[in-house]
């Protein structure tokens, strides 16, 4: 008994031996050498991979030369060698862009379940283990440099991401249209939108898309694919592995401001009505299908829109008044939509549809006045400026035939955020918690803007978006932050705290307001304010910023200040922009100082992502601040007795607007400066307007 108790000891024994040499072989076969002295190392594409592949492939040998200053070879089809890097793809159609990074028999193996999923194998190797950012063109983010690249140890397992489709809208791109002059015009007289972005900016835009691991894009608002140069956009897209999908206003890619553009200049004005023009819009929509249908993996948008993106009936004069009438109206249309495409002959195996219930279509979707077609993936929309759902997102009862996502605003035009990044993470993943729970994770549409602004939150979302479980805001943003900055991470930490926690909430919805669309609207209104009581008198509202302010309705699909909602006192709003100025002079101030210490390199990077965004919102929220101050003072003035030459208050609080003012200017022209030289050529907040509205009110001698 006991010499078998021996024996048996002796034999577990030997096991665990054998096993940990055989941990310890397996540990020392995953190493690997990409870049070392006298090593030619070749990157092999298997045989029949698509062109995306190939490109994430070069992708990596461009990075690598640019690390290290060596070219690696890329070979196709042929067998990979000991120390090769191999892409290929091990078809698993149960694991949608799932992955795998490893050691086998000396090769770097990067493979995926599918194409995709390889091609983001590529690109997570390359984040993860060389080091670049994969925001890097956008964000200036520094290289890494060195010589070697070398690891002990390789190892990624992802697997299916918790969001199927993860895209971004390129819209509202005001920065993007005029950066760089792409020579061609859009087929709309729509100001912003007059020239159609670059092929150049595009291939950027789509290699950073992919990149971050999304798979699906909008590449424009307003996209008519009849335009040879607008199409170009779409080819770029297509040709690096995205899904394809268009505008919510634009069914089967064709918007009303398109259809009105194109019958105008046939010497045919016609209005968009889906119910006066039927014949002419669904002619339009053919001829739509015609130019897309020739592009693999487009998600299909459905549903009726009015001209400029707004209710069908709010610019359609024949439409019905009822909203039984109206949900009837925009069904039929949907249906037709599909017709359309059957027509077309778009194969139906594997097509989809998509379509997002933004303000009306929100409405009629919780009152059941809605029909979509079987299998369409319902968008429910955020607040505006991504701080909450509207209530159909908790009101809809999920049906089985059809799938749900959301689409979600990290950028906004007219509100804000637009100029700089103001959602914070933790915001962003609560909501994105929140959708994959309630049922809606088949996609996710974040609006980016013009991309630059936006790449803290496009980063986040890079991660989030494929596992939620494993994701914590702070903990990610701890990361993010040493990654870029090492060795000079806490005070930027801090700094970048204090930013995303700035923003002043409204005393009964919680809602943020003061964003820096608002805070140029404000200005404007009130050097408008000021203009206007100057020529008819005094006005002394209680509540003066009450037409620029969001709706304080915790359902409001956005802000809309016609809800009724209005703050407690004129006082109350100038003491909440004094508490948001200070906090954000906050932020500016260790930003600065925290800059100022850091490498040469890392620098490009501080500056576009917390020094440019803290100064903006410090100095705007200070410009609307002491508007408000001139504001009153002016009414106060006129009030008593009539203003009288140099003895007004007024001109203090003008005279500090310009200062505050001219630092905006100041800091915007070095954030278009350099490689962002035109970057503000077509601006919708033209800060020269408020300018040149101050200049009025100096020259005024009654001041």
């Amino acid at each position: 008994m006991t010499v078998k108790y021996l024996h048996l000891t002796s034999v577990f024994s030997i096991a665990v031996v054998l096993l940990l040499l055989l941990f310890q072989e397996v540990s020392f076969a995953a190493s690997f050498s990409l870049v070392a002295p006298e090593k030619k190392v070749r990157v092999v594409v298997a045989k029949g991979e698509p062109e995306y592949v190939v490109l994430a492939a070069r992708d990596l040998i461009s990075d690598v030369r640019r690390i290290t200053g060596v070219e690696l070879s890329l070979v196709q089809g042929k067998k990979p060698r000991k120390g090769d890097v191999l892409v290929c793809t091990r078809s698993d159609e149960s694991r949608w862009e799932a992955y795998e990074v490893s050691v086998s028999d000396g090769v770097l193996l990067i493979s995926g379940s599918n194409p995709r999923g390889t091609m983001f194998a590529v690109y997570d190797f390359i984040e993860r283990y060389l080091g670049v950012d994969p925001l890097s063109f956008w964000n200036d983010a520094a290289y890494p440099s060195t010589d070697r690249l070398e690891w002990e140890d390789v190892r990624i397992v992802q697997g299916p991401p918790d969001f199927k489709f993860r895209g971004w809208f390129i819209n509202d791109e005001d920065f993007l249209t005029g950066w760089k002059d792409s020579g061609a015009l859009r087929c709309i007289n729509y100001t912003f939108f007059n020239h159609v972005i670059a092929p150049e900016v595009m291939e950027h835009i789509a290699e950073a898309v992919v990149r971050c691991r999304y798979n699906l894009i909008i590449p424009s608002s307003f996209i008519w694919i009849a335009n040879p140069a607008e199409e170009e956009l779409v080819r770029i897209c297509s040709r690096r592995g995205l899904f394809l999908t268009m505008h919510h206003q634009e069914p089967l890619g064709l918007s009303g401001r398109i259809f009105e553009q194109y019958w105008k200049e046939k010497g045919q004005p016609t209005p968009y009505s889906f119910v006066s023009s039927r014949e002419k819009v669904e002619a339009m929509w053919r001829e739509s299908v015609e130019g897309w249908k020739k592009y693999p993996d487009v998600i299909w948008t459905i549903g009726l829109r009015g001209v400029g993106d707004r209710a069908m009936w709010a610019t359609d004069k024949s439409a019905p008044t009822s909203m039984e009438e109206r949900g009837r109206i925009i069904s039929e249309a949907m249906a037709r939509q599909v017709e359309i495409l059957d027509e077309a002959l778009v194969p139906k195996e594997n097509r989809l549809y998509e379509t997002t219930l933004w303000l009306e279509g929100a409405e009629l979707n919780v009152r059941g006045l809605l029909k979509f077609p079987e299998g369409t993936i319902i968008h429910f929309a955020d607040n505006g400026p991504g701080w909450r759902w509207a209530r159909d997102f908790r009101e809809t009862p999920r049906q089985t035939d059809l799938k749900y996502g959301v689409y979600y605003h990290s950028a906004l035009f007219y509100d804000g955020p637009h100029m700089v990044p103001l959602v914070p993470v933790d915001k962003m993943y609560g909501m994105m918690r929140e959708a994959h729970d309630g049922g809606a994770s088949e996609s996710v549409f974040l609006n980016v803007g013009n991309v630059r602004e936006i790449c803290y939150n496009i980063a986040a979302g890079s991660r989030m978006l494929w596992d939620l479980d494993s994701f914590n805001p702070a903990a990610w943003q701890a990361d993010w932050v040493s990654r870029h900055y090492p060795g000079h991470g806490e005070g930027l930490q801090n700094a970048y705290k204090l930013y995303f926690n700035a923003l002043e909430r409204h005393p009964v919805s919680d809602l943020p307001y003061f964003l820096d669309g608002y805070l140029f609207g404000i200005c404007l209104g009130k050097l408008s304010d000021m203009a206007r009581m100057m020529k008819e008198g005094p006005d002394l509202p209680s509540e003066p910023f009450h037409a620029l302010l969001p709706a304080c309705a915790p359902d409001s699909t956005r802000f809309a200040s016609k809800s009724g909602a209005r703050f407690p006192s004129t006082l109350d709003q100038y003491r909440r922009l004094v508490a948001q100025r200070a906090s954000y002079e906050m932020a500016m101030t260790l930003a600065r100082k925290e800059y100022a210490a850091l490498p040469e390199s890392e620098q490009p990077f501080a500056y576009a992502s917390i020094v440019y965004p803290s100064v903006l919102m410090n100095e705007l929220t200070s410009l609307a601040a002491e508007l408000t101050l001139a504001e009153w003072a002016v009414a106060q003035d006129i009030a008593r007795s009539g203003p009288s030459a140099g003895s007004s208050p007024v001109r203090i609080h003008i005279a500090e607007a310009r200062r505050h003012l001219g630092a905006i200017m100041a800091e915007r022209a070095v954030y278009a400066s350099g490689k962002w030289s035109g970057w503000f050529t077509y601006n919708r907040f033209k800060f020269e307007k408020i300018d040149k509205a101050l200049q009025d009110l100096e020259n005024r001698r009654d001041l």
